[in-house]
C-alpha cells in the first residue's frame, strides 16, 4: 500500500475507489487546493493532467525554465521503396511509442516509454534526471539517466563500453532503439522502422501514464473532464496527504469507476462469498487434479513470492507465462518438490518466456518447446492427458494468433489426446472480439471454461480450453487475485479419476 504511513489518506483515497466519500473528505481534499501563483505551489513536483496537451504544455514550459542548452533528437527511419511518399502520422500511438523529435536538455525529468530490458528494471514508465549526453550534445549517442529507483539498469550500466566512472552508480546509459510498426491492419507485410531514444519528458505525465507510480510529492490538476476512477488514479499516487496539491479541485469530478460500481454492487447481493482460496481446503481437493495458471510479470523477480504464494503447494500443476527468465537463470528457479521445464526469454526473437513446473509424483513423457511464428508455446504430454501452455504478445495482432493457432491444430495431434489449451491470450474473452478466437477453438472441440475476469482491470485475458471429451472430468476453475502480478491466478480442477500420473 502506498499510504502504509498515512492511514488515515489511505481510509479516504478507499471511500473515493467506493464512490463513497464524505463531505469531511472533500473538505481535505480542498484544504490541499493551491493555485499556481502561490508561494507554497510546488512547481518541481511532478504534475498529473488528463490530458496530453496540458501535460505537453507543462513538460515544454518546464524544459524551458531550466535555461539550459536544449538537444533536438529527430528519429531516423527506414521504409521500403513502395512507402517512399507515404507520411507516417506523429501520433506516438501509430509508431510504437516513439516520438518523431525530442527536445531535452541536462537536468529534465524523463521517463522510459518502451521495455528496454525488465530484468534491469528499464521498463516501460521507469522514470529519472538527464545527467548528461555522450559523447557531446552535438552527437549524442547515449543519454545518461540517473534513475529514481537507484537499482535500476545496473546490468545495463556495468555492460557498457562508455567511461562512467566520473558519474555516480545509478547514472545509466540510455541508447536509441528500433521500432517496426505497419502502416495499417491491412497491410502488416509493409514495414516502417524508427530509430530513437525511447524517452519522454516526465515533470508531468497524464493520468493513464502514472498508473503504478508511487511518489512522495504531486500536484493534481483537476481541470479538463475526468472519466470514472481518473480522480483516484491520480490521487492514489501519492504516498501522503501532506506531500498532495491540487489544482482547480472539482469534487464533482470524483466519479467512481464503472466496473468497481459494478463489482461493489454484485458484493452486496451476495453477502456470504466463497474464499478466493477455497480449493485449499474443500473436502473434495483430494480426489482432484489442481492446475493453476498465471502471468508472473516475471518468474524471477517474482520467485520468493512464488514460493510463499498458498497456491503453489496446493496444486499438482503451475503454469506460467511471461517469465522474462533467461536461460542461464533457469537453474535458480527450482521448487522443492517438483520438476521443471522452462522455455527461456529470447529478446532476438521476441519471446517473454514460459515455465511449467509438475509434482515429482507425476511422469511426463514428452515436453516440447513448439516454435510458433508469432506466440510461445510449450506441449506437456502426461499420460492419457496433453497440456499445451500459449502466450500472445498484446502487440500481436489478432489475425498472426490466430495462424499460429491453426498451425498449432494441424501439426500436434491434440485430436487423438484429452487436451488442455491454456494460457495469456491477451483477447478479452468478456469483450466483443472474442467472437472469431471462440469459434476457432469451437471447430476444433476446444470449449473455454473461465468465463471470469483474469486481470485487474476488469478482461478476461487467460483462458483455459478443454478438449470435449475432457469436459466429463470438470470439477471446477477459480480465478483470484495475485498481490505480485496484475493477473490473477487461475486454477482449474480436474476429476482425479483423469490418472495422468
Amino acid at each position: 500500500m502506498r499510504q502504509k504511513d498515512d492511514s488515515a489518506f489511505a481510509a479516504l483515497l478507499n471511500r473515493i475507489r467506493k464512490g463513497q466519500q464524505t463531505m469531511d473528505d472533500i473538505k481535505i481534499l480542498q484544504d490541499r487546493g493551491v493555485n499556481s501563483s502561490d508561494q507554497n505551489y510546488n512547481r518541481k513536483a511532478l504534475h498529473i493532467y488528463a490530458t496530453n496537451i496540458q501535460t505537453d504544455e507543462h513538460n515544454n514550459d518546464r524544459l524551458t525554465e531550466l535555461a539550459k542548452p536544449i538537444v533536438q533528437l529527430t528519429r531516423r527511419e527506414q521504409k521500403p521503396v513502395s512507402l517512399e511518399n507515404y507520411t507516417v502520422s506523429d501520433n506516438p500511438s501509430h509508431t510504437g511509442g516513439l516520438v518523431k523529435t525530442l527536445h531535452l536538455c541536462v537536468g529534465a525529468r524523463v521517463m522510459i516509454i518502451r521495455n528496454i530490458d525488465v530484468q534491469d528494471g528499464l521498463v516501460n514508465g521507469a522514470q529519472g534526471q538527464i545527467i548528461d549526453f555522450l559523447p557531446s550534445l552535438d552527437n549524442v549517442q547515449a543519454i545518461l539517466v540517473k534513475f529514481d529507483k537507484p537499482n535500476i539498469g545496473q546490468t545495463a550500466r556495468n555492460a557498457s563500453t562508455l567511461n562512467l566512472n566520473i558519474y555516480e552508480k545509478n547514472v545509466v546509459p540510455i541508447s536509441r532503439i528500433d521500432v517496426q510498426f505497419s502502416t495499417s491492419f491491412k497491410r502488416t507485410g509493409l514495414t516502417i522502422t524508427w530509430t530513437q531514444f525511447p524517452l519522454k519528458l516526465a515533470f508531468a505525465c497524464t493520468i493513464h501514464k502514472v498508473q503504478g507510480l508511487s511518489v512522495d510529492e504531486l500536484v493534481v490538476s483537476f481541470k479538463k473532464k475526468f472519466s470514472g476512477g481518473q480522480a483516484y488514479v491520480a490521487l492514489s499516487r501519492c504516498r501522503t496527504i501532506q506531500g498532495l496539491q491540487i489544482l482547480d479541485f472539482d469534487p464533482q469530478k470524483i466519479l467512481q469507476n464503472s466496473s468497481v460500481k459494478r463489482e461493489m454492487a454484485r458484493l452486496q447481493e451476495n453477502v456470504t462469498l466463497p474464499s478466493p482460496y477455497i480449493f485449499l481446503y474443500n473436502p473434495l481437493s483430494c480426489r482432484v487434479w489442481t492446475i493453476s495458471l498465471l502471468n508472473a510479470r516475471s518468474l524471477r523477480l517474482h520467485f520468493n513470492d512464488v514460493l510463499k504464494d498458498p497456491i503453489t503447494k496446493s496444486s499438482d500443476l503451475l503454469m506460467y507465462t511471461e517469465t522474462n527468465t533467461y536461460n542461464h537463470q533457469a537453474n535458480m528457479m527450482n521448487i522443492l518438490d517438483y520438476k521443471q521445464e522452462i522455455v527461456p526469454k529470447d529478446t532476438d526473437k521476441k519471446r517473454h518466456g514460459l515455465a511449467c513446473y509438475w509434482r515429482n509424483t507425476i511422469s511426463c513423457a514428452r515436453k516440447l518447446a513448439f516454435e510458433g511464428q508469432n506466440i510461445e508455446i510449450l506441449q506437456m504430454d502426461f499420460k492419457d492427458f496433453m497440456i499445451i501452455l500459449l502466450y500472445r504478445s498484446p502487440s500481436l495482432p489478432l489475425s498472426l494468433l490466430m495462424s499460429d493457432l491453426k498451425d498449432l491444430f494441424s501439426s500436434l495431434d491434440v485430436h487423438q489426446q484429452r487436451t488442455i489449451i491454456l494460457g495469456d491470450f491477451n483477447v478479452d474473452a468478456l469483450g466483443d472480439n472474442y467472437t472469431q478466437l471462440s469459434e476457432l477453438m469451437g471447430r476444433h472441440n476446444f470449449t473455454n471454461i473461465n468465463s471470469v475476469k483474469t486481470h485487474i482491470q476488469g478482461s478476461c485475458l487467460d483462458h483455459v480450453y478443454l478438449s470435449s471429451d475432457l469436459l466429463t472430468t470438470y470439477h471446477a476453475c477459480y480465478a483470484h487475485p495475485s498481490y505480485y502480478s496484475d493477473h490473477f491466478h487461475v486454477t482449474l480442477q480436474l476429476q482425479r479419476s483423469l490418472g495422468y500420473e
